[in-house]
């Protein structure tokens, strides 16, 4: 069964307990400095613990605990099954992956003065993002979503950045 606790702070746990959800509210307060309270306990698997946990990751805090977004709240009052992705057969292209115009980025970087920290900061990412991303190695692709990023902190149009 999957569940969700509220805390004190706003934070909501979504988490997965075989059969004692009420025991593990217990043992989650002994810990917790904070009042928690079970919002909703949903007959779903481990399989669908993990597919929420991904479609609320932007809501992320630590570990299983999230921030209560106007989405989480929703899928919480009206929860429903997530499909897993599909996978891509061997052998097909990967169209959610493309590469970067690498140089196009470095010259706008320059031109604007910054620094590779200062570039994932822009992105709202760890310092060391920027140098993952800016790596050449031959055959290397990033997915869309990296590329938004990027588009988003540079104000580019994202097909600019694809070759």
């Amino acid at each position: 069964m999957i569940y969700f606790i509220r805390s004190e702070s706003g934070h909501i746990k979504i988490g997965y307990s075989e059969n004692n959800v009420n025991g593990r509210l217990k043992s989650l307060q002994g810990g917790c400095p904070f009042r928690l309270s079970l919002l909703k306990v949903i007959d779903f698997d481990k399989t669908q613990e993990k597919l929420i946990h991904k479609k609320f990751k932007k809501d992320k805090r630590l570990g299983e605990w999230f921030n209560l977004s106007l989405e989480l709240q929703e899928f919480i009052e009206n929860p429903y099954k997530l499909e897993p992705p599909k996978k891509i057969p061997k052998g097909e292209p990967k169209i959610h992956s493309l590469r970067l115009n690498l140089d196009k980025i470095k010259r706008e970087l320059k031109r604007r003065g910054w620094s590779i920290p200062e570039f994932s900061a822009a992105m709202k990412k760890p310092r060391t993002y920027g140098y993952y991303l800016l790596k050449e190695e031959k055959g290397y692709t990033h997915t869309l979503d990296t590329i938004d990023d990027i588009a988003k902190a540079l104000d580019f149009d994202p097909k600019d950045l694809i070759i």
